[in-house]
């Protein structure tokens, strides 16, 4: 059969998304480097290739296209931890792939990059979203099965994300290679009540496939050089 032709509605909805999008897109790479004070609408638009007024017809401020963005790379992180849940059993590895792919993505986006190291510290969908995914997607069912041993899980979360961030940032600005991904896993595992043999050891485990739904790429194990090492855009760090 040939293929249903698609309405003037569903073209409508389409181009909407796809514009929409595009300043999601936009607006990433803009406020990566400027910041959302130092951002204009007009900027998020030029970066989009629209015209300034198209901006409001989806967002009216640039705090909520920031707030969009967030929810946006929010999404994308449920499903890279649903994909982990899905492919890989033990609490400790989930963790272990969990910021090996958090801190990897850093090669290949640098501006994500950036994005994550100043806001996911401080933008409330970012910081505590992020925090409630891994306290109940992986640190409860470890606890639950005596696979970590802590007091509580209130601050598991800021400690998982604040030391993710942190060597996020010492990559971004060339203080450290992506190869410490495997590190910064190590300690955290380490934090976790694992035994330093045995967080050394899945650590650095391969990464198994994930499939489409995670899009984030692993480390190399190899540093990379300094040409290679991505630079902060203007205005970044502070």
């Amino acid at each position: 059969m040939a293929p249903r032709p698609v309405s003037r509605r569903g073209r409508y909805v389409r181009k909407r998304q796809k514009t929409r999008d595009r300043l999601l897109d936009a607006a990433k790479r803009v406020m990566a480097g400027k910041g959302v004070e130092g951002t204009t609408i007009a900027e998020i638009a030029q970066a989009a290739d629209v015209a300034p007024g198209t901006f409001y017809n989806y967002f009216k401020t640039r705090e909520e296209i920031l707030d969009a963005v967030a929810a946006s790379l929010v999404e994308e992180f449920r499903r890279v931890m649903s994909a982990i849940q899905r492919t890989v059993d033990d609490p400790a590895e989930r963790i272990s792939i969990a910021i090996r792919l958090f801190l990897g993505r850093v090669r290949d986006d640098t501006l994500w990059g950036w994005f994550m190291a100043r806001y996911a510290p401080s933008l409330p969908i970012l910081r505590d979203q992020t925090r409630e995914i891994i306290r109940e997607r992986i640190v409860a069912d470890g606890l639950k099965r005596r696979r970590f041993r802590l007091p509580s899980t209130r601050a598991v979360g800021d400690l998982i994300a604040g030391t993710s961030v942190t060597a996020l940032r010492s990559i971004l600005e060339g203080r450290a290679p992506v190869a410490i991904a495997s590190e910064v896993a190590e300690l955290v595992l380490r934090a976790l009540g694992v035994s330093l043999a045995e967080a050394h050891g899945i650590a650095n485990r391969p990464i198994p496939p994930l499939g489409r739904a995670a899009r984030l790429t692993p480390p190399r194990t190899r540093a990379p050089s300094p040409r290679s090492r991505s630079r902060a855009p203007a205005r970044a760090a502070r």
